[in-house]
C-alpha cells in the first residue's frame, strides 16, 4: 500500500491588536546557551498537548536537530546529520532566497528541528499520516501561549516519516522527510514575514501553494505523486462512476480555494501545486519561467488573492498580453491550462510537466461539468 504523507499547519487566530505582545525580541546572539536536553511542547492530531523529552544530536549552520528519547537509539547518528545538513545547505538556501528569511524567535540563530514520533493516529495499514507540521504557537511568547516554546521549529515525524514497524530507515521516506523540511520551513518563514513583520496571515491556499512551489525548487523538479494525483482522479472521475464526494470531487469543481472546506484534501495539493507551477512558467519569458514570482506574492502587503495578482502583473508586464490581469481571469486561464495543455502560451505548462526520464507528462483532460453554459469557450481577461 502507498502511503500518503499530509503536511499540518497551525496557524493561530489571535486580535491583530495584541501584536505586539505577540512574540519576545529574538536577536542572533552567540553568547545564547545551547541545551543538550530539552523538554518541547507538541500537540497530537487529536489538538491535545503533550511533553516530548529530547536530546541534541547535530549542531549546523542553520539549524539544531533535536531528537526524542526513545527514538534516538532507532536512528543512526548519520542519519540524523543527513537530515540536519539537508536543511543547512539545501532547504534553509533555497528557501529564503526565493521566499524570505525566517524570525529568530529564541535568539540563538538556529532553526529548531525536532525528531519525534507525531501523534497522528498512524497504525500499520493506515492510508496516511502527518510527515511534519509547523505549529505558530511556539512563535510566542509563553505570556501569550504557555504552551509555547519559545522556538521557530519545525516538527519532523520518526514513524513512519523515517522508520519502518521493524525499526528501520525507509529510504523513500527519508527523501520524502527531507522535501517536508522545505515545505514547513516556508510556512515558518511565511509566518515570519506575513503575521509577525506585516500583522496579516496570508490564505491559506497560497500559504500552502507557495510551500509546494518550494518543494520543487527544493527537488529540482517535479512532485510527481501530484500531478499523477490529479490525474487519477480525473481519469476515475470520467468513467461513469457513481459520484463520490471526495474521490470525485476535483472533477466536480472542488479545487484549492475550497481548503479545508470539503472534499479530499489530496486535490486540494495536487491543484496548488498546479496553480503555482503555472504561475512560475508564465511569469518569465523563457520555458522555465521565473521562480521569482513566489518571493514576489510572500513580500506583498497583501494577504489573500490580491497578492498574487500583483505578482503576476509584475512579472508578464514584457510579455506580449501580459500585464493586466485581474484575478477572474488568472484563475480561468489556468482551469483551461489544464483542459488544453498547449505547448506554448497561456494555456498551457509550456511542456515542463516532466517524469522522472524528461517525457512530457500531459495532464489527463478536465471535464467542466460544473461550468456555465458558455464554460466551453475560452473566457477573456
Amino acid at each position: 500500500m502507498k502511503i500518503r504523507r499530509v503536511y499540518w499547519l497551525f496557524v493561530l487566530s489571535i486580535l491583530l491588536a495584541t501584536l505586539s505582545c505577540w512574540w519576545d525580541t529574538g536577536s542572533s546572539d552567540s553568547s545564547i546557551t545551547v541545551q543538550a536536553s530539552r523538554i518541547f511542547n507538541a500537540r497530537t492530531l487529536s489538538g491535545s498537548w503533550v511533553q516530548v523529552s529530547s536530546d541534541l544530536w547535530y549542531t549546523g549552520k542553520h539549524c539544531l536537530v533535536y531528537v526524542e528519547k526513545g527514538e534516538s537509539s532507532k536512528i543512526p547518528d548519520a542519519v540524523i546529520a543527513e537530515i540536519g545538513q539537508a536543511f543547512d545547505f539545501k532547504a534553509y538556501p533555497v528557501v529564503t532566497q526565493y521566499f524570505g528569511d525566517p524570525y529568530d524567535v529564541d535568539g540563538n540563530g538556529r532553526v529548531i528541528l525536532l525528531l519525534l514520533d507525531i501523534q497522528d493516529g498512524y497504525t500499520v495499514g493506515s492510508s496516511g499520516y502527518v510527515a511534519g507540521y509547523f505549529d505558530s504557537t511556539h512563535m510566542l511568547s509563553t505570556s501569550t501561549s504557555s504552551y509555547s516554546n519559545q522556538a521557530d521549529m519545525i516538527f519532523l515525524d520518526t514513524y513512519p516519516g523515517l522508520l519502518t514497524a521493524s525499526g528501520e530507515i525507509d529510504p523513500v521516506a527519508k527523501e520524502d522527510l527531507k522535501l517536508t523540511l522545505a515545505h514547513e520551513f516556508q510556512h515558518l518563514v511565511n509566518f515570519s514575514v506575513k503575521v509577525i513583520q506585516q500583522g496579516s496571515p496570508m490564505d491559506t491556499w497560497i500559504n500552502e501553494g507557495l510551500s509546494s512551489a518550494a518543494e520543487y525548487l527544493y527537488l529540482g523538479k517535479h512532485v510527481q505523486w501530484k500531478i499523477d494525483y490529479f490525474n487519477q482522479m480525473q481519469y476515475q472521475s470520467s468513467q461513469g462512476k457513481t459520484y463520490d464526494p471526495l474521490k470525485d470531487a476535483n472533477l466536480w469543481g472542488q479545487y484549492f480555494l475550497s481548503w479545508g472546506i470539503w472534499g479530499d484534501p489530496l486535490v486540494n495539493y495536487s491543484t496548488v501545486y498546479l496553480f503555482f507551477q503555472w504561475l512560475r512558467i508564465q511569469a518569465g519569458p523563457t520555458s522555465n519561467g521565473n521562480p521569482e514570482i513566489y518571493r514576489r506574492i510572500l513580500q506583498d502587503s497583501a494577504s489573500d488573492y490580491q497578492a498574487v495578482v500583483n505578482a503576476f502583473n509584475s512579472y508578464t508586464t514584457s510579455i506580449p498580453g501580459g500585464g493586466s490581469w485581474t484575478w477572474k481571469g488568472i484563475f480561468r486561464t489556468w482551469l483551461f491550462a489544464n483542459l488544453l495543455n498547449q505547448p506554448s502560451g497561456w494555456y498551457g505548462y509550456k511542456h515542463q510537466l516532466t517524469d522522472d526520464e524528461g517525457k512530457v507528462k500531459y495532464l489527463y483532460p478536465r471535464f467542466f461539468v460544473n461550468l456555465p453554459p458558455d464554460g466551453t469557450k475560452i473566457y477573456p481577461r
